[in-house]
């Protein structure tokens, strides 16, 4: 009897002290963290490559390696959380194509170097089910500049505005998270302004708008650790014939066309 009493007596004396400990461990803790606060990284910011491919199928192609600056501000606000995406490209292409006289009844095979830049902004509401699925919708906006070196070319600027709506997934295998993200954008309008007057002073410039068209992207990674990130990403664009518009006499229309991009991307959050 006296021997159960004191293994009682051990026991809870035993449960006392790591009762203590455990409050010392708590409290400890507790005192880190006041002393160095957990940080939100809410920045991710980075660079990239990709190699490009735009063609309007029968008549030219520009093709090569675009370099880039990219990122992305995560917040949170009274619609909910979201997120603010740029991006901006540069670099030189190969044309492939022909060059025609005015009227275009004579063509001759033409190569050269284009020099591009491109840009896409968004802003986007996002929907978490929990915390390895979500969904978001928003706005966005691209921008492209063309313009091909020798007397031929003549200066494109176009801009667009979409709506883009997609899904994420997050695992939370260790130690690298992974991801993978599809982006469906819409477009909604587009205006593609070309600076004719550069080719022939009895050209005027024109500006055509262009209707309906879609964008692709789809993009997977993981997180080297708490600050580095690294990503594969597709991109593609799909647009239809623009308005027929006149200049000198004559009617101009941008065709139909489409761009292909495939990338590596890689970024620091803080």
């Amino acid at each position: 009897m006296k021997l159960v009493v004191l293994l009682v007596l051990f026991c809870m004396s035993l449960s006392a002290v790591c009762n203590a400990e455990d409050s010392t461990d708590i409290s400890k803790k507790t005192q880190r963290q006041a002393k160095h606060p957990v940080e939100n990284k809410n920045f991710l910011f980075g660079l990239e490559a990709r190699n490009y491919t735009y063609s309007e199928p029968g008549f030219v192609s520009h093709a090569g390696y675009l370099f880039g600056l990219w990122g992305e501000w995560g917040w949170g606000g009274v619609l909910g959380n979201g997120k603010t995406s740029g991006l901006l490209q540069f670099g030189s292409l190969a044309y492939d194509g022909e060059a025609c006289n005015l009227s275009g009844t004579s063509c001759v095979p033409l190569s050269a170097t284009t020099n591009d830049v491109l840009a896409k902004l968004s802003v986007r509401l996002e929907y978490s089910f929990n915390p390895r699925f979500s969904i978001f919708y928003g706005a966005g906006f691209r921008y492209l500049y063309d313009k091909g070196e020798g007397s031929s070319f003549y200066s494109r600027v176009g801009q667009w505005i979409f709506l883009p709506v997609g899904f994420s997934f997050r695992s939370d295998t260790s130690p690298s998270n992974l991801f993978v993200e599809l982006e469906y954008d819409h477009t909604l309008s587009g205006v593609l302004k070309s600076g004719l007057s550069e080719v022939s002073a009895t050209l005027n410039d024109i500006t055509s708008n262009q209707k309906g068209g879609y964008g692709l992207v789809l993009s997977g990674g993981m997180n080297i650790n708490e600050n580095l990130m690294t990503s594969l990403i597709y991109e593609g664009w799909y647009a239809n014939d623009s308005d027929v518009m006149a200049s000198g006499g004559q009617n101009f229309r941008e065709p139909a066309n489409n761009s292909q991009a495939f990338g590596v991307r890689l970024g620091y959050l803080f």
